[in-house]
């Protein structure tokens, strides 16, 4: 069963030994993470250019169905305490469009049916997988949650239509939850679930990347000069329909497009998503958003 479970804090690495440092002295540890930031950042400048940034579709589609979440973490501009988000549900026949319109695309890459949410507080998930999996048979589906609301029952019904589940088990003395142990001991003694459930322990006040400069527990920020790679392939869409401009526009501060009135294709290749990508690769301090974000994500084809 410990298969499941990934402990990052216990690795030798620059994140195990930085989170050690972390609970010591939180403000050294910031300052250590810009600098593996500025590292990482003159490592890859270079190799993000416009032969690995292309305008092809799409990679990963984020679908917040709920804009809520029920968790407390210090690092996340959404927290159940400080969102200011109006609470909005998305419309099912919006949902049903999206999907459809994937179809049409023959989508066969990543759907994360979450974004900046806690996805199971919203009843129609298990329908939505569903639908998503009949329409979209060889996309990979994935959904993140933080377990609090996961019963075996639940699981039992989500992970069909799944290829796979992240449980992010936020505790700060780092042990399962009374829900997420349940669930190991109730459902995860199944080899057929091995490769579609990670539980990942976490800490709710760990601090991380600054989020568009949304986060609340950073308090300086790593100025970059790489591009992102997020405008190139993600689209992410927030309950009510607008496209933000990455998964980390928590708030929805830059809005892309509307799919209640754009196609996801209208969209993902008109003016305002080309526009974004033109200063991107000339420095991304040109986006208001994306110069007070010290995101670096790294395209697969130059790991």
């Amino acid at each position: 069963m410990n298969n499941y479970i990934i402990n990052p804090y216990k690795l030798w690495s620059i994140k195990g030994i930085g989170n050690l440092i972390e609970t010591i002295s939180p403000q050294t540890y910031e300052i250590l993470l810009n600098l593996h930031t500025s590292i990482k950042d003159i490592r890859y400048k270079t190799a993000l250019t416009k032969n690995v940034l292309t305008y092809s579709l799409f990679e990963e589609i984020d679908i917040e169905t709920i804009n809520r979440c029920n968790g407390l973490c210090s690092f996340c501009p959404v927290n159940k305490n400080i969102d200011t988000r109006p609470y909005h549900l998305m419309n099912e026949t919006l949902f049903k469009s999206i999907i459809e319109q994937l179809h049409n695309l023959d989508y066969n890459k990543i759907v994360c049916l979450f974004c900046n949410n806690e996805p199971l507080l919203d009843n129609r998930i298990y329908e939505f997988a569903e639908y998503t999996r009949s329409r979209l048979p060889f996309a990979k589906i994935i959904i993140n949650t933080n377990g609090s609301v996961l019963t075996p029952e639940k699981f039992n019904r989500l992970i069909l239509n799944l290829d796979l589940l992240i449980v992010d088990n936020y505790n700060d003395k780092l042990e399962l939850n009374p829900s997420i142990k349940t669930l190991v001991k109730t459902c995860l003694f199944k080899d057929k679930y091995i490769d579609k459930v990670q539980i990942v322990l976490r800490k709710q006040n760990e601090i991380l990347t600054s989020r568009s400069g949304q986060a609340k527990n950073r308090k300086t920020v790593k100025t970059l000069s790489s591009p992102c790679v997020y405008p190139y392939m993600q689209l992410s869409i927030r309950s009510n329909g607008e496209v933000s401009m990455c998964c980390n526009d928590a708030l929805g501060e830059e809005t892309l497009g509307d799919t209640n009135k754009e196609s996801l294709k209208d969209i993902w290749y008109g003016n305002k998503f080309k526009e974004i990508r033109q200063k991107m690769l000339i420095n991304r301090n040109l986006n208001s958003i994306c110069k007070k974000c010290d995101s670096i994500v790294i395209p697969t084809n130059i790991r």
